[in-house]
């Protein structure tokens, strides 16, 4: 019976990784049975239960043990924790490259090992070795709870997405990820979610480029396109928690410069909220900004049905592969956005434009101008590009059967290979 440990952070709670919901199913198509463990549920947030795929089991009970286990992680605490062996060598095999990024980056190890140990005693306890050669352990992110799996349930095999923040250290201020060559070399498996992500990895760690592969996620396909304004005001949208890395800051200069009516609605929540709307109160009058605040996934889905959409827009300046930007292409909206991360990989002229992520405010501006006042035959050709591309790309029932498929022959391999060894 192949069973399959997925790690998440809060999954299937909010907020976050509402994008594992198009995944979980065919997890739980192709595995005998699913445990889903969100790793750092908020306790606030865990009612009512969610429901999940019929082989799924939401396991709580070892969410609230890890919580309950985090209260006491002082200052004291987690340097007691660094008295364990396993966890001393671990500090000290990172501390040298952590002490260079800065006294930060030490403090970061420390809550890093912690965690992972406290996170593996946890599972451990939960499921008691040894584990079953059927089991299949699935970090979602390359992160302490990879680590923890790989410390806590060796007999099991291992593999982790990589997005962008889990991945690229030059993201982080200070720039250091904690222990990564470490976790990816306990694992069976690694799975970058972009070309450009698993390229950066086989240039980091050559070593292991041998573990690194890439598996795209994916959205479902939508009921319909979206529909285009045909009233003259060019109708753009954005969608993206709300902090400075986002940079709409800069979209909202580049659409002060804008001469034609727009309407841009954005989509999402976040600490720099507040400090948005009100530079947007600064717009011209012919350019109207509406922020939703957070919307769940379906209701997102919904907007598209709902209203009409010339244009998607991103400026960010750090990227993984943008679950938004597939979800706009799924709808055949244009894209406008900065050449950051996988981004290049879903956006060319043929569907919109790849803006250089240093652009200024009026090249950007121009790009909106010439995006939005495209006729109806080129909006068209634009639309099928974005449609293809999603199609090719980030299409929920191509990429996620495969992934399963992939996972599936992963175990049966890892099974085999250690029944020869004790053989």
């Amino acid at each position: 019976m192949a069973r399959l440990l997925l790690l998440t952070h809060r999954y299937p709670y909010p907020p976050g990784e509402e994008f594992l919901e198009a995944e979980l199913p065919y997890l739980a198509r192709a595995f005998d049975h699913v445990d889903v463990v969100p790793t750092g549920l908020d306790p606030a947030n865990a009612r009512p239960a969610p429901i999940l795929p019929p082989g799924c089991s939401l396991r709580t009970d070892i969410a609230l043990a890890i919580i309950a286990a985090d209260a006491d992680l002082t200052v004291s605490s987690r340097m007691g924790r660094l008295l364990n062996a396993q966890a001393f060598r671990l500090f000290a095999a990172d501390l040298p490259r952590a002490l260079t990024a800065g006294a930060d980056s030490a403090r970061k190890l420390t809550r890093y090992v912690a965690r992972a140990i406290l996170i593996g005693r946890v599972l451990r306890g939960a499921y008691p070795l040894p584990l079953s050669e059927d089991c299949l352990v699935y970090s979602y992110w390359l992160g302490a709870e990879a680590l923890a799996a790989a410390l806590a349930l060796p007999s099991a095999t291992l593999v982790a997405r990589a997005h962008g923040g889990d991945l690229y250290e030059d993201r982080r201020n200070p720039p250091y990820l904690p222990l990564q060559h470490e976790t990816i070399t306990r694992l069976d498996r690694l799975y970058a979610i972009s070309n450009h992500g698993r390229l950066h990895l086989h240039r980091r760690y050559p070593d292991l480029a041998h573990k690194v592969h890439l598996s795209r996620l994916g959205v479902p396909s939508p009921a319909g396109r979206a529909v285009q304004s045909t009233d003259g005001v060019g109708r753009i949208l954005s969608c993206a928690y709300v902090r400075s890395e986002k940079r709409l800051d800069l979209l909202i200069e580049a659409l002060r410069l804008c001469q034609d009516p727009i309407e841009w609605t954005h989509i999402g929540s976040g600490p720099d909220l507040d400090r948005i709307q009100q530079l947007a109160l600064q717009l011209p009058s012919h350019v109207r900004a509406c922020f939703t605040g957070q919307l769940c996934h379906s209701q997102v889905i919904d907007y598209y049905g709902g209203h009409a959409v010339d244009l998607f827009v991103s400026c960010s300046i750090a990227e993984g592969l943008p679950v938004t930007i597939m979800e706009a292409m799924s709808f055949g909206v244009p894209i406008l956005a900065t050449g950051v991360g996988g981004v290049p990989e879903l956006v060319d002229d043929t569907n919109g434009c790849l803006l250089d992520p240093a652009a200024s405010p009026d090249t950007i501006a121009a790009a909106l101008t010439r995006l939005l006042r495209q006729g109806p035959e080129t909006r068209g050709m634009l639309s099928d590009a974005s449609v293809a591309r999603w199609r090719d790309l980030v299409d929920a029932n191509t990429q996620f059967p495969l992934f399963a498929a992939d996972l599936i022959a992963l175990l049966r391999e890892s099974t085999e290979k250690r029944r020869l060894e004790v053989a």
